[in-house]
């Protein structure tokens, strides 16, 4: 499994472990998991980001994963697989809301003025409001990741994909000006590092969110994340340019709901590199090619 997945549901498991050790993968009831989703939510402490369901769909995602595995494997059949029959708890929409103008100029300045790192921090936020990225990407992008050749770079999503994302050539300066400033290639590969050169953790974000919470009480009511700037980017390129086009924005082409009918009528690079020219309002190489937009072809005909 993926390492973000492992760590994901590595603690749910040792819950399910101290539950129900000693039992055979066939024994526990559908009645049983129910009562054992409902113990932890009893249990979890609140945290200022829950979404309402208390831990109890992580627990069961966990169960799932681990009966699915087990299917696999032919150690269960389908029917004795008593994960998949409990319902997961519907997830708060709230902490998916795109945010305003006024709160993501907010945030910027936040990050800004406070914290030991600005230059560091400007540029995750920076990065994230360009590609709409999960926070698995920052800490996975390496040095060979950044292609100057094209403006892009090459991201690595929460299941591990890679995938090509246009970048605008401000942000991509900037990242190779944080290599060299910060050690180069002689201290990590990876790009994003700290004062002293070592390359960045989950606890960045947990610092940035902090300072979210601690200056803007909004941030706490909204429960903002750094999820929530790829929400609002995706947001505004599926208002500009369509919800297909912000599909492949946000890498969602191998995931359920992709167009299976109509496979070559999916956008490509090219037409997210024009919707990231309209959002940084920088010229992007890829943006002209292989074929132009409508208004370059209408402008073509306007002329002859």
């Amino acid at each position: 499994m993926p390492a973000g997945s492992r760590n994901t549901y590595s603690g749910y498991w040792k819950l399910v472990e101290q539950a129900w050790g000693e039992l055979r993968l066939n024994e526990p009831t559908t009645a049983e998991i129910t009562d054992l989703v409902k113990q932890h939510q009893r249990r979890a402490a609140p945290r200022y980001n829950a979404t309402g369901t208390g831990g109890a769909g992580g627990l069961i995602d966990a169960l799932r994963c681990l009966y699915r595995f087990a299917e696999y494997d032919g150690l269960i059949d389908p029917p004795q697989n008593s994960a998949r029959k409990v319902p997961r708890p519907p997830q708060s929409r709230r902490s998916k809301l795109p945010l305003s103008v006024e709160r993501l100029h907010g945030l910027a300045d936040i990050t800004e003025t406070t914290g030991n790192d600005r230059e560091l921090d400007g540029l995750i936020v920076r990065l994230h409001m360009e590609t709409a990225c999960h926070r698995r990407s920052p800490l996975h992008l390496h040095i060979s990741d950044v292609i100057q050749e094209d403006c892009t770079l090459r991201l690595r999503d929460e299941s591990g994909d890679l995938r090509w994302q246009p970048t605008s050539l401000t942000l991509l300066q900037h990242l190779l000006e944080h290599i060299d400033t910060r050690g180069g290639s002689h201290t990590t590969t990876q790009v994003l590092r700290d004062h002293t050169g070592q390359p960045i953790t989950y606890r960045r974000y947990d610092n940035l969110h902090s300072r979210f919470r601690k200056h803007l009480p909004w941030a706490v009511e909204e429960q903002v994340t750094v999820t929530g700037i790829r929400y609002t980017t995706l947001n505004y390129v599926e208002r500009q340019f369509g919800k297909a086009v912000s599909r492949a924005y946000g890498g969602l082409h191998h995931r359920k709901g992709r167009n299976t009918l109509f496979p070559y009528n999916r956008p490509g690079i090219y037409d997210v590199a024009r919707a990231l020219q309209s959002l940084t309002g920088e010229e992007h190489p890829l943006a002209h090619g292989p074929f132009p937009g409508p208004t370059e072809r209408q402008q073509r005909h306007a002329n002859h």
